[in-house]
């Protein structure tokens, strides 16, 4: 398969000197010494360390004028850009290439549900520590136990300009409830699917792997999907009020049907033929994610990588062999 999804003309090419914290990168265009944004907040190490070629977008409302996107690899480039990989995914269902996906409709982003199963993240001492990272903004080196980060929300527009918001995704506590949000609501063929997206992005011999540091978020969005899967949302306490969505008929349509979850996972790599989970960096998401297939969870992935030459994101694979 080779499917062009998004033309991208307007970028710059630059070093990569340092990173500085999870969301911001010291670099090197045009032989003058910048910063440049990260919303990838994954460890990365192959990616953004010193000497490696980046691929950095213009973008708006922010101190730094660029979004470190892509990184070069001869004449393409992997995409580390999570909103990047987000609005590929969404032109790629609009334009019918994902074969086991065709004909759906995006019915909400951000879909918020509350999961009364989960323990309560702060009891932990890697929720204490992911709660220091979160209202510290310290990116947190590999000698420290917590791993887990924080993402930063996009918007996504209908055509191929890809715009940014300050919003930040951070899953919240509710009373003794854990508040957490779904990247889509989707109706596919008169069924309704909760899908989240993750960014695979590690890559060992010709795998690509998620995730490359243990994940609490990954793992709380994992549970709540499973807990969830072939449930009404009429009977399930975690799931919050729908509102604001096409209407009462519609709303009495969706909670008297069953819901079914779907995991996507996004490899943003030319040079692979598999995804499989990292066990090595989170045990309890490999569990989990084995868990999820047993019970009924879609687990999917697919493969894109943009084309210098032609500059283009391209749909390589829409159904990347998922090994667990």
């Amino acid at each position: 398969m080779f499917k062009p999804i998004i033309k991208i003309e307007n970028f710059e090419i630059g070093e990569i000197m340092q990173r500085i914290n999870k969301f911001v990168v010291k670099v090197r265009i045009r032989n003058k010494i910048t910063f440049a944004h990260l919303n990838n907040t994954g460890r990365l190490e192959e990616f953004v360390r010193k000497g490696r070629i980046g691929i950095f977008l213009p973008i708006k409302g922010r101190k730094t004028k660029f979004r470190l996107s892509m990184i070069k690899e001869n004449s393409y480039a992997s995409i580390i850009d999570t909103s990047l990989q987000m609005k590929s995914f969404e032109i790629a269902l609009e334009k019918g290439y994902l074969s086991w996906f065709r004909g759906v409709k995006i019915l909400k982003r951000n879909f918020k549900i509350i999961d009364t199963n989960g323990t309560r993240i702060e009891n932990t001492r890697m929720g204490r520590e992911y709660i220091h990272e979160l209202n510290t903004n310290t990116y947190m080196n590999e000698s420290q136990i917590d791993k887990t980060r924080m993402e930063h929300e996009y918007k996504i527009t209908n055509d191929t300009r890809i715009d940014y918001t300050n919003e930040t995704r951070i899953n919240k506590f509710v009373g003794n409830s854990y508040e957490s949000l779904i990247d889509y609501l989707i109706e596919y063929k008169n069924k309704f699917y909760l899908v989240e997206i993750k960014s695979a992005v590690m890559k060992k011999k010709n795998l690509a792997m998620y995730p490359d540091c243990p994940s609490i978020r990954g793992q709380k969005h994992i549970k709540a999907l499973i807990n969830m899967n072939g449930n009404q949302l009429k009977n399930i306490q975690e799931w919050q009020r729908i509102e604001n969505m096409n209407g009462n008929e519609f709303n009495k349509r969706i909670t008297t049907n069953k819901i079914y979850s779907m995991i996507v996972f996004i490899a943003g790599m030319k040079n692979i033929n598999a995804f499989t989970p990292n066990k090595d960096a989170d045990p309890k998401i490999y569990e989990l994610l084995k868990e999820a297939k047993r019970k009924g969870v879609k687990i999917k992935a697919i493969q894109i990588y943009f084309d210098l030459r032609r500059k283009e994101v391209i749909l390589k694979n829409d159904n990347l062999k998922v090994i667990l």
